[in-house]
């Protein structure tokens, strides 16, 4: 089953946290700040292996770089 979370990050975006529950693995898309992402990643125990970017705005990918730091393997779309 996927399981679907909404991060509200800065004063008016989300971050949305997609996951399969029998797995431990993570999608996020537009990360606009790693931080409130990665203590949910790391609160549930799922790696992050895919990061989703809808358009290159700052207050969209800003916590790109961060994530990938963090987790090297995941790819970006």
């Amino acid at each position: 089953m996927l399981e679907i979370l909404r991060l509200p990050v800065l004063s008016n975006n989300y971050v949305f946290v997609l996951a399969d529950a029998g797995r431990a693995e993570a999608a996020v898309v537009d990360p606009a700040l790693a931080a409130p992402v990665q203590a949910l990643l790391e609160q549930r125990g799922w790696e992050l292996a895919l990061v989703l970017q809808t358009h290159h705005h700052s207050d969209h990918i800003g916590g790109t770089p961060d994530l990938l730091r963090r987790w090297p393997q995941a790819q970006v779309w």
